[in-house]
């Protein structure tokens, strides 16, 4: 007999939902599996990474649902950095000043505890032989820790993402906070929560995230 799905957005509300104002939330660790890369969203790096990420994460489930552990398989999200930029620490939308080609990320979809590195061996070695995606051997798992938070939902296109940070930063020096620097962990952190090429611009919803501790 086969356990009920587990669905990662329900199991974990405050991870998946966010007010459209700034809240300040503890997260526990979790795991991932993640992509590194560097380049613009719409490069062809992005891409290949996302595509190594959806590959792996399907198999994934479809290996645990078979062994009686079935789960969804949750939104896209990646923190977003650039080299030796320090003001980006403090000001995450500041990124947008520098050349989107040498914006750094990394890309990734949380698992579920029980998925394990062999598993994640198992399903590259299957990808690959399946789909010729040599790329999924530079996908990881990583369990990150990102605790005390600041996040907010953005309602609207991706460009228009700096006036959210600007209120979510406000916050933070009305409450004492400020940017906090975690190993693993990126200074601006998105989850996207809608298909971009399936919905209007003016109706995308992407939790905005960044990491902080007290002043």
């Amino acid at each position: 007999m086969t356990t009920a799905k587990l669905d990662l957005k329900k199991a974990y509300p405050d991870y998946y939902k966010a007010p459209r104002k700034p809240v300040v939330i503890d997260f526990p660790a979790a795991r991932f599996i993640t992509y590194t890369g560097r380049g613009a969203p719409e490069s062809e790096a992005f891409s290949t990474g996302v595509g190594a990420l959806y590959s792996l994460a399907y198999t994934l489930k479809f290996t645990c649902k078979f062994a009686g552990d079935d789960f969804a398989v949750p939104a896209l999200e990646a923190f977003w950095w650039v080299d030796d930029a320090s003001h980006i620490a403090t000001d995450p939308s500041a990124i947008r000043d520098i050349p989107r080609d040498e914006w750094s990320w990394k890309a990734m979809i949380r698992m579920p505890d029980f998925v394990t590195d062999e598993m994640l061996t198992a399903a590259q070695k299957q990808v690959k032989e399946k789909k010729g995606l040599g790329s999924v051997f530079d996908v990881k798992i990583e369990t990150l820790a990102e605790g005390l938070c600041v996040q907010m939902m953005h309602i609207g296109p991706y460009a228009d993402e700096p006036e959210t940070v600007k209120t979510m930063r406000k916050h933070m020096e009305e409450n004492g906070l400020k940017h906090a620097i975690r190993p693993g962990i990126g200074p601006h952190h998105e989850i996207y929560l809608s298909d971009p090429f399936r919905t209007a611009p003016e109706k995308l919803r992407t939790i905005i995230r960044i990491p902080v501790e007290k002043s």
